[in-house]
Parts: structure tokens; sequence; C-alpha cells
């Protein structure tokens, strides 16, 4: 409840990514993303990563940042590198349904059926029982 009322005010706890900090790493994503210094691909993918890697060293709790950078690897035809985020940000926040469902919808797409059934067996078993 304190911590609820803190968030409410503005004021957020350690390990909470604030909407200022998240703005912030969307803005450097964007820019990189823009490959403003004419990058070939594989140095535009390594500067990618490190823009992930800074972003996650701040906003790991932040269901936002592995959605989007997964999203923009699998855009760029990296689905192998997409499927690595949406695993780190799993493994990161397990008990987020926001991940299990963009890496079941992913596994989908990439026509992997019986392991985005899996994903969503397993987030509906994680999920609370109203019954309990």
């Amino acid at each position: 409840l304190r911590a609820a009322a803190a968030v409410a005010h503005g004021h957020f706890p350690p390990g909470v990514a604030t909407p200022r900090l998240l703005a912030a790493w969307r803005k450097l994503w964007a820019y990189e993303a823009s490959n403003a210094q004419r990058l070939d691909p594989p140095k535009l993918a390594a500067r990618m990563r490190f823009a992930l890697a800074q972003g996650a060293a701040a906003l790991w709790r932040a269901p936002q940042l592995w959605h989007e950078a997964a999203r923009w690897l699998e855009g760029e035809g990296n689905a192998p590198a997409a499927r690595e985020v949406w695993r780190r940000g799993l493994a990161a926040l397990p008990r987020e349904p926001l991940l299990y469902l963009g890496l079941a919808g992913f596994e989908e797409r990439q026509g992997k059926m019986d392991d985005a059934a899996a994903l969503l067996d397993t987030l509906v078993a994680k999920a609370p029982s109203a019954a309990a």
C-alpha cells in the first residue's frame, strides 16, 4: 500500500523504472535504430545490443524494454536474437504476463505453435487463482 502511494505521488522505489528513465532509453533506442551513422548491418546490430544492455542495466524491471527490443530485432529479421531478448525478459521478470504473451505471439509468428501453447499454459499455471 505504501509503495502504491509513493508511485501515485511520483516517487518510485529503487529498481522500479520511472517513466522519465524509460523515455530516455526509448530516445536512445530510436536514435540508434535510425542508423544515423550509416553503419553496416553487423555494426548496427552490435550498437543496438549495446543500447539494450545499457537500458537493461537500469530498466531490467520494465517489461516495455524487453518487448520493444525484441520486436525491433524481429522486425530486422533477427529471430534468434529476438527470442533471446524475450527469454532474458522472462528470466528477469518471471511473473510478468505481458512477456509471456509477447513471447507466445512471437513463437506463433515463427510458426512454433507448440512452443506458443506451452508458454500460454505456463502463464495460466502461474496466474493467481480466484478460488484461492
